[in-house]
């Protein structure tokens, strides 16, 4: 997708000789300590020519090593002009190298699950706040990481539940928590760190009791051992979680505005078309703000409307503006009254446009291109206004125009949902959930998805800085009392405007 991503940060110079050596001493850390075991072969990640031993290597649960990225499967052709696709890759043992953040994680093809959860921890906190930390990483090593570790949260649920997460988080930190090693100490706070941005992204489907009674264990655990910040540090996400009186709602934050007088039989004549317009944007994003990443990954899958109820919502939100429109219009029997109506809702376009609610906007021209309205005779000067919000909608190129106003749109925003949806379908239908080669996950296509997931995170993160107004949202009510079908709509319409006998 094209429309609505932002750039990322530019990766710097590395001393690659510095993480080389590194790595080896990483490496040979981790034999050393296994070397009690006589297992230090399979632990080693080298070739070595004895069979045994490289059976012994494949036997290896990646959740007990340090590092894993020889594990991950990388493009070699991604630093060159032409890019494949979701061909078989060479595994490559390095760190990445520095380039953007954005280029190298699309060379990463992917790997198996437990190498794809334990590269998501490879940046922890304390790595992110410093460079120089136990790997001595350098900036541009941290973006990539960093960038990754965000890309698997949002996309983890295709190829793995969110229990089996969290049961793999937890085995990596009891592996590591009580290691003297100081750098395998951090691999167990890194874990920890990501489990609690799992935790703290659970959907009110995902919280089942036996996550419930896992996490609750896990408290009681770490109380026992004495690791009481980080018991408090979870039990302070369960209680967000569960109790509604610790939870931070996330509202948007408008100041509602002293009642006028009631309108009994206010029009939409009555109103402002800038006032209308700035309601309609808060009414939409209240079901934005609500709405959760993970049921978009759901829906565009199974299209379950039980795990996805604030995306239910919110397209129910739009269809019912799209039907008010409607109903407004073809409602009045005076031909002047529907004209004006008609001529209100272009310019409510013009504002809505202008607040960056492309959703309101695309529900409203939905309707105004509707047949039951577009047959009928409207002013020159306003049909000529609309056709520019129609091309801006134009679904030839793949709604190029769109996504370039989307690509140079700045927050607060709210993007079609409905494009949205389309496009992580497309990805879907697309590419193969794992690559040709094996039975590893294909992390490109969780790349691509991604990236239409985080442009809709990143629009939300502002909120709009308007006041609620309770006589437009009175009148509005909702828009529960619109509602018809298109046959209504369409008999309507020849009531006005007879069809032609001939």
């Amino acid at each position: 997708m094209t429309g609505g991503m932002h750039a990322y940060p530019q990766s710097h110079n590395s001393d690659i000789c510095v993480h080389q050596a590194q790595f080896m001493n990483h490496q040979n850390a981790l034999i050393a300590d296994r070397a009690t075991d006589d297992t230090s072969a399979r632990c080693s990640m080298l070739p070595d020519d004895d069979e045994d031993e490289e059976d012994d290597y494949a036997e290896l649960n990646p959740l007990d090593m340090v590092d894993v990225r020889d594990l991950l499967v990388r493009d070699d052709s991604s630093d060159s002009t032409s890019n494949s696709s979701s061909g078989a890759g060479s595994k490559q043992s390095a760190f990445p190298s520095s380039k953007r953040s954005s280029k190298i994680l699309s060379g990463l093809k992917g790997g198996s699950v437990d190498a794809l959860v334990i590269y998501a921890t490879h940046v922890g906190k304390h790595d992110l706040c410093a460079v120089g930390s136990f790997l001595s990483l350098s900036q541009a090593d941290l973006d990539t990481d960093f960038m990754y570790q965000e890309a698997f949260l949002t996309t983890y649920r295709t190829f793995l539940t969110p229990e089996e997460l969290i049961d793999k988080l937890l085995y990596r930190y009891n592996k590591f928590s009580h290691a003297q090693d100081v750098s395998k100490k951090r691999l167990s706070r890194n874990a920890f760190s990501l489990l609690v941005r799992v935790v703290d992204e659970l959907t009110s489907s995902e919280l089942v009791s036996s996550i419930n009674l896992r996490l609750l264990r896990l408290v009681a655990e770490l109380v026992r051992e004495g690791e009481l910040t980080l018991a408090k540090i979870m039990r302070r996400k369960l209680l967000e979680k569960f109790d509604p009186n610790q939870k931070p709602i996330k509202k948007i934050e408008i100041v509602v505005s002293a009642p006028k007088s009631p309108l009994k039989e206010a029009t939409l004549i009555d109103f402002k078309s800038q006032e209308l317009a700035e309601q309609l944007t808060l009414l939409e994003n209240d079901f934005y703000q609500r709405l959760e990443l993970p049921e978009l990954l759901i829906w565009s899958r199974e299209q379950n409307e039980e795990k996805c109820p604030n995306l239910v919502e919110f397209t129910e939100h739009f269809n019912k503006i799209s039907w008010w429109c409607r109903n407004l219009i073809l409602k009045p029997d005076d031909p002047t009254t529907r004209e004006k109506y008609f001529i209100k809702f272009v310019h409510i376009l013009k504002h809505l446009r202008k607040h960056n609610n492309f959703n309101s906007l695309l529900a409203l021209l939905s309707a105004l291109d509707s047949a039951p309205i577009s047959r009928l005779d409207w002013p020159k000067q306003e049909k000529e206004m609309i056709q520019e919000y129609f091309s801006l909608i134009d679904c030839t190129s793949s709604f190029k125009s769109y996504r370039m106003t989307l690509a140079e749109a700045q927050p607060p925003c709210i993007p079609y949902i409905g494009l949205i949806l389309n496009d992580m379908t497309i990805i879907r239908v697309g590419n193969t959930a794992k690559l040709a080669d094996g039975d590893l996950i294909n992390f490109q296509m969780r790349w691509q998805l991604f990236n239409v997931l985080e442009c809709l995170r990143r629009f939300r993160k502002p909120v709009y800085p308007f006041q609620k107004d309770q006589n437009i949202l009175q009148f509005l009510d909702d828009f529960n009392d619109y509602n018809s079908n298109d046959d209504e709509m369409w008999e309507r319409s020849k009531e006005i405007k007879p069809t032609s006998t001939k």
